[in-house]
């Protein structure tokens, strides 16, 4: 009986090799392989099988497996699984698996270099490489015990590799190395080791520039991931080369881990028998769900044995998040790489009630701990701090600082040499390490939502959650997946077994209560941010931050950048940028991208009470309306970069101060738009539902992202906006902002296939302008009658509409809105009498927007000339219209326009024939409509600017 698992699981029998076909059966074989020769329970062969909820019926599925299994390995030895009393045991000799096959292989390979015989070594080596087929377990369901055992195969399969390197080295197979190590420092470009053979191998081909250019590619590569400089012995290798200078052919291989280490501790050895080995790491939670990544890549970089110093990781994260809970469970998976033992201290950085330790303390105890057996001298930390590190020389120690403070806190505490490791937890960025320790930083999230209801069965039971799965996940998406917030939930539904879930749930959704139903025992989410917050406010100028964060919680938008952040404050934006990235720093907001915080929704809700609590009504009010005017004149800007046309309805929104904005081109107006869109909704909603008065700021930001949301091809958006400025505008009796936003509200409605709506929006529009007396106003409104009535399919009303507002703009002196309505008239020929007049009319249009440098309208003429230009079968010139078009649409950011250039060049290559190349443009065109929720059949019969059926080819393309 044999077993491969060095790619695919196969096994082979008398009938060769093959597959286990199903999953589960699979990554119970892989199980079994993992711990071949000894008994797996069945209670463990449940848990990975099913890691978050079992069935009540796994028991009896896994001796199915069993079944399955044996049958399988029947024609050669089907009692190879024997049943034992706790589970089952696979028993099969090393020679029978390819994994064990292969470290036997490199064993031997490493021996022989290592005794001088670099030819025997490279066959064995590879000899053991031709094994792999892939990657370990390549297609086994990745439980917990098989991705461990996987990464421990890789890891052995590029020592091996880079073993094999040496070797050649000593052979003076340059070349073979060069190709080698480039294969493999595409995929590990963070590998010392490999760059040293590479510039080694390079030199030794006489390519010396090339081998001091890999050197300057490592090191880039080190500094921009990790923040290392390289190690010494890189940094060596540089120096001689850089002096071509002699170094030595081969290196002794460094001495691989053993293989079962990551199961078992390392023996100790005769010199360290008489030394404590301290076990100081808590018991790991039991409840403990999730986090496989983020375990993954903490106990890569804890146990990797490249470092030149000791390894440090520090993890932030807000508080709740499980920092703590995860750091302990790393140092239980740690422990055999650590066979000197495990220190542990909490340094109470955010502990309520508790002072942080000063690191005296902890690193006295640290000293009793290893046997120290001098005094302790706490009155001098620098003594004992060098004391510590003569203690710790070379032992495997694993250091685990919880809920540190600061920096200074931790540099005492800190190894001096390679073979320990240090894991920190923080609620704040501990940038400021010494050099010598350059730490690998990893913030923590919150949970998945599988493992958040993971979780919450684990404290509450799994048969509540399977009978209340919709229940089970409002709870944990309330309580923002943080798992302290999900372990309090889980311990009071624990404590009040006939609760059904949905009562919890109705009580969290209730936002006023939610931080007090977040309360059980000693376990509190506000008492968890409170203390952050109080911190804070206690630090030399903290208070700023402090301050801000209740600011903050006047907003109910996603997220907010440093301008609206001086804004609300009313200070510079020096200080909001100062204030916002300490409270990033304490983890009590996020920084998604440069510029920019969000706040976690529990941590929102404190910040709520807290501005609630402290600021007093007018001052809270002033600061949210000083947050809206600065969107209100952003909105502005944007307009009169991106929708320069519009800028003539915004003429009485307040501005920017100069600078404030740095957007000149459109593309820096679209990027804006992009990023801001989220923020200019919710900030739009929140002051609709303001009182009185100030309940204003919604209609004058919807006259701001009118036009910027028309050519950003944000339909759906400008309806809403300019739907909630109508509704607000007759509830404070403003005509001139109800006349405003039921114009634009008209033809968004129009554009969307509501036409009836769209007319009786316009026309109401025009109404309220004429009342006003307001010429310019009554001309944008019979433009938007114009195209509901177009849309409608009533012709004759449309041009009547579009001559009437073309007249005014004539009268006013408005050449931009003369060339606009040209095209429209040219539209409306289109459909109603041919491309003959059509044509004449965009013509026109074409001539005046040049005459005034209006470039967009511009861009809209050509676009009309393309598409007339086809229905009379001039197709190159329609082809130049629509690429000129298409050009100018893109350097305003104008997606809309851009993907009816590329539809109306799809429609020419369809005439012409070509349908691949039509339908590319299609897919271009409907991309871009999908980016802006702009995509119907409906919409896209008038969008191909024609009176003709679409292609069938396109409806196609589209469903």
């Amino acid at each position: 009986m044999r077993f491969r698992c060095l790619g695919t699981m196969e096994i082979r029998s008398g009938l060769g090799w093959h597959a286990i076909p199903a999953d589960r059966p699979r990554a119970l074989l892989a199980l079994l392989l993992i711990n071949r020769n000894n008994p797996v329970s069945v209670a463990r062969l449940v848990g990975e099988l099913w890691p978050h909820t079992a069935p009540a019926s796994a028991p009896a599925l896994v001796r199915g497996y069993i079944l399955r299994l044996r049958r399988a390995l029947a024609p050669s030895d089907g009692e190879a699984i024997a049943t034992r009393s706790s589970g089952y045991e696979l028993r099969c000799d090393p020679g029978a698996v390819d994994a064990l096959l292969f470290e036997e292989l490199a064993s031997r390979g490493r021996t022989a270099l290592s005794q001088g015989d670099a030819e025997e070594a490279d066959r064995l080596l590879t000899e053991a490489l031709d094994l792999w087929r892939g990657e370990a377990f390549t297609d086994v369901p990745p439980t917990e015990a098989v991705v461990s055992e996987a990464r421990r195969l890789a890891e052995r399969r590029l020592a091996t590799a880079e073993t094999r390197l040496e070797a050649r080295l000593a052979l003076g197979r340059h070349a073979d190395v060069i190709g080698e190590a480039h294969v493999l420092l595409a995929e590990q470009p963070l590998r010392e080791n490999l760059w040293a053979q590479l510039m080694r191998a390079l030199h030794g081909e006489r390519r010396r520039a090339e081998a001091l250019d890999a050197y300057r590619r490592a090191r880039s590569s080190l500094v921009e991931e990790l923040g290392l400089e390289p190690g010494e012995e890189l940094r060596s290798l540089h120096q001689s080369i850089l002096h071509d200078e002699a170094f030595p052919a081969t290196v002794r291989p460094a001495r691989p881990a053993p293989a079962n280490e990551h199961v078992h501790a390392h023996p100790p050895r005769h010199d360290r028998t008489a030394r404590p080995v301290p076990r100081e790491v808590p018991a790991d939670l039991a409840t403990f769900a999730g986090r496989g990544r983020d375990l993954m890549r903490l106990t890569d970089v804890l146990a990797a044995r490249h470092h030149t110093g000791p390894a440090v990781v520090v993890v932030t994260g807000v508080g709740g998040v499980g920092k703590s809970a995860l750091a302990v469970r790393a140092a239980h998976i740690l422990a055999g790489h650590f066979p000197d033992g495990q220190l542990y201290a909490d340094l109470q950085g955010s502990s309520e009630g508790l002072i942080p330790l000063e690191p005296g303390e902890p690193l006295n105890r640290f000293l009793r701990a290893l046997g120290d057996d001098m005094p302790t001298v706490a009155e001098d930390p620098a003594e004992a701090s060098a004391r510590f590190r003569t203690l710790l020389a070379g032992r495997r120690v694993l250091i685990v600082l919880d809920n540190a403070d600061n920096a200074a806190q931790i540099r005492p505490l800190l190894p001096g040499s390679a073979g320990c490791a240090v894991l920190v937890t923080s609620r704040r960025h501990l940038a400021a390490l010494p050099g010598l320790h350059p730490a690998h930083h990893h913030h923590l999230g919150v949970l998945p939502q599988d493992d958040a209801l993971s979780l919450l069965a684990n404290l509450a039971g799994a048969r509540r959650i399977t009978a209340e799965p919709d229940q089970a996940r409002r709870i944990v998406d309330l309580c923002e997946l943080l798992p302290l917030a999900v372990r309090i939930a889980g311990a009071r539904l624990a404590a009040r077994p006939n609760w059904p879930l949905r009562t919890l749930a109705d009580r969290l959704s209730v936002e006023q209560h939610r931080l007090d139903e977040l309360r059980a025992d000693d376990l509190a989410v506000r008492t968890s941010v409170s203390v952050s917050h109080r911190d804070l406010r206690a630090e030399p100028g903290g208070g700023d931050s402090a301050h801000l964060l209740r600011l903050l919680g006047l907003l109910q938008w996603p997220e907010v950048t440093v301008p609206v952040a001086a804004a609300l404050a009313d200070r510079p934006v020096e200080w909001a940028d100062s204030a916002l990235e300490r409270l990033v720093d304490v983890r009590l907001l996020e920084s998604p991208a440069p510029g920019r915080y969000r706040m976690h929704d529990l941590v929102r809700l404190f910040a709520r009470e807290e501005s609630a609590r402290h600021i007093p009504e007018p001052h809270a009010a002033a600061a949210l309306d000083r947050a809206l005017d600065h969107y209100v004149a952003a909105g502005r800007r944007i307009t009169e970069v991106l929708a320069a046309s519009q800028a003539r309805w915004v003429g009485d929104l307040p501005v920017l101060p100069a600078g404030s904005l740095p957007v000149h081109r459109p593309a820096e107006a679209v990027a804006w738009l992009d990023a801001e869109r989220p923020n200019l909704l919710a900030a739009l909603r929140q002051a609709a539902a303001l009182p009185g008065r100030r309940a204003g700021a919604a209609t004058r930001l919807a006259t701001a992202l009118t036009g910027p949301f028309r050519v950003h091809g944000a339909w759906g958006d400008r309806m809403s906006i300019n739907r909630i400025a109508v509704e607000v505008a007759e509830r404070l009796g403003d005509r001139r902002a109800e006349a405003h936003a039921r114009m634009f509200l008209g033809d968004s409605c129009a554009r969307a296939g509501r036409v009836e709506e769209g007319i009786q929006h316009a026309g109401r529009s025009l109404l309220l302008w004429r009342e006003l007396g307001d010429r310019l106003g009554e001309s944008g409104a019979l433009n938007a009658c114009g195209n509901a009535w177009f849309r409608h399919g009533s012709y004759a009303e449309a041009i009547s509409c579009f001559e009437r507002s073309m007249a005014i703009r004539r009268e006013i002196g408005d050449l931009s809105g003369e060339a606009m309505l040209l095209s429209n008239l040219g539209m409306v020929h289109l459909h109603a009498s041919g491309p003959e007049q059509a044509i004449t009319c965009y013509q026109s249009a074409l001539a005046v927007a040049r005459d005034v440098g209006h470039e967009w309208g511009e861009g809209d003429a050509l676009a009309g000339l393309g598409e007339a230009y086809r229905l009379q079968g001039r197709i190159q010139e329609a082809t130049e219209c629509h690429r000129r078009a298409l050009i100018i649409s893109r350097g305003h950011g104008d997606r809309f326009e851009e993907a009816r250039q590329h539809w109306g060049l799809g429609v020419i290559q369809h005439d012409l024939g070509r349908v691949d190349l039509a339908q590319a443009h299609w897919g271009e065109a409907l991309t871009l409509l999908n980016r802006i929720g702009a995509v119907s059949d409906a919409q896209l019969h008038w969008f191909a600017g024609a009176p003709r059926p679409l292609p069938p080819e396109a409806l196609q393309l589209n469903t």
